[in-house]
């Protein structure tokens, strides 16, 4: 089953109805298995279903909240130091089933269960039921709660349901609602999260030639390896609306989806300043950060996945018209180092690499970092490696800025000769960084846009190793 939240058409229509006779049919199976299992342990027994109104009980996002609330439970009786003796979850057309066995006291395990359904977010959506080791059923007497209040309404839930003051759609749609919510927001979280710490793995890979890193600030006189940390700390809530932004969009229209985080990019810029007191650490992360993290995020809430060609695919898509941006300069004074650039020598630096799905991170980053791990390369030392690559194959228009284009037509050209000569296995990084370090520290050149990228590489390979916490 694809854990896809935000597809259309609406999700009751994504499983089999299943008939009044065949859910009654399961119940009273799920009920003498339930018998079956205290009978044998002679020990309390804990049961999660969903509370889904209508035909269809079976859907991604009642897959995705059935097991978050497995883990609330294991969490809960992890929490309060329980053994779990026996544990199972099976689901059908009839919906979801997850069964505890543990030897705490049955009372203690109610006060618990009802605790999880009062508080926590997707609670209202559980039912979980606690049966003392007689199979005796436990009742909501004695916790300190009430008995469950309607989903729609303040009135208690048997009274709308005996009267059916709601429709089972009206239901439906506000689990639907309470779910969506939920489920986006932890992934924006989780995805902001993964791209932060990319963000720190990039500044802390050492040595970086010309680059501020754990040993020197490099060719940076206003930045140290506190800017980029308190700058990277202050940008994850933009990260996280960006990804909600991506995990909302439907539809074909992506150059609108950039629309929608430019002014985020816009105010999280004044944040990034404020942070790293008026310096410029992430400049260049702000924009393609912004754009990964709304592309990965959007993959994974539609298909499930983080494929990279899915997220190249839709960045490629979000800023095909980007070069506009330039349009401009024939009519006025270029006012950035890369509208200078693009005047005389059209290039479009970032620009062109986000325009064209981000190839050099893609094809040459990909590519070499994970080669460096499958030769057993540490994180660190594949990040350094990859970063030399970067420098090679990229328009880092910061070179530039900080020399000329000629300087780096000669430097590039001459990186890539050399690491064209040597097996990656057999690359001295070090030494090479070393007097790359030496000669940029001389000549005050800060690869900056090639550290960008490298950031982009780490972020690709922890989505790739990170599968979602459904909490």
């Amino acid at each position: 089953m694809t854990l896809s939240f935000t597809e259309s058409p609406p999700y009751w229509t994504h499983g089999r109805e299943i008939t009044l006779a065949e859910l009654l049919d399961a119940r009273e199976e799920h009920w003498h298995r339930q018998l079956k299992l205290t009978a044998q342990y002679r020990q309390t027994l804990i049961c999660l279903t969903l509370n889904i109104p209508g035909p269809v009980k079976s859907f991604p996002l009642a897959r995705l909240t059935f097991d978050a609330g497995m883990l609330a439970i294991e969490r809960e009786l992890s929490r309060h130091q329980c053994r779990i003796a026996y544990r199972e979850s099976c689901h059908g057309g009839w919906g979801f089933q997850g069964i505890f066995l543990t030897e705490q006291d049955a009372s203690d395990c109610k006060k618990w269960m009802v605790n999880i359904e009062e508080t926590h977010p997707l609670g209202r959506i559980w039912d979980i039921d606690v049966l003392n080791a007689q199979g005796e059923k436990l009742s909501r007497d004695g916790t300190g709660y009430p008995r469950r209040a309607c989903l729609l309404c303040s009135r208690p839930a048997f009274v709308c349901g005996r009267s059916r003051r709601h429709s089972a759609r009206e239901l439906l749609e506000r689990e639907i609602s309470l779910m969506k919510t939920y489920f986006s927001r932890q992934l924006a979280e989780q995805t902001a999260g993964l791209f932060t710490k990319a963000m720190i793995y990039e500044v802390t890979t050492t040595p970086k030639p010309g680059l501020v890193d754990r040993w020197h600030n490099g060719a940076h006189k206003d930045m140290d390896i506190g800017t980029f940390i308190d700058s990277a700390a202050a940008l994850f809530p933009y990260y996280q609306e960006c990804a909600l932004r991506g995990i909302s969009f439907h539809g074909s229209d992506y150059p609108a989806l950039f629309a929608a985080i430019r002014p985020l990019g816009l105010e999280a810029e004044q944040t990034m300043y404020q942070a790293a007191r008026h310096a410029n650490p992430h400049k260049g992360l702000i924009f393609s950060g912004g754009i990964f993290c709304a592309a990965a995020a959007h993959c994974y809430a539609k298909r499930g996945d983080f494929r990279h060609e899915d997220i190249s695919a839709i960045c490629k898509k979000m800023l095909p018209d980007l070069s506009k941006d330039f349009e401009a300069l024939s009519h006025g004074q270029p006012q950035t180092h890369g509208e200078k650039l693009y005047r005389a020598y059209h290039l479009l630096g970032i620009r062109g690499e986000a325009m064209r799905g981000y190839p050099t991170v893609f094809g040459w980053g990909w590519n070499v970092f994970t080669t460096c791990r499958s030769h057993g390369f540490p994180l660190y030392k594949s990040g350094q490696i990859t970063l030399l690559y970067l420098i090679a194959h990229s328009e880092d228009t910061n070179i530039i800025a900080r020399s000329s284009y000629e300087t780096w037509d000669r430097l590039t050209r001459k990186l890539k000769n050399f690491l064209a000569s040597v097996p990656i296995d057999q690359l001295d990084a070090e030494t090479i960084t070393a007097r790359l370090d030496a000669y940029f520290m001389k000549e005050n050149i800060s690869p900056g846009g090639s550290a960008d990228l490298l950031a982009l590489v780490y972020f690709l390979y922890f989505l790739r190793q990170w599968q979602p916490v459904i909490e």
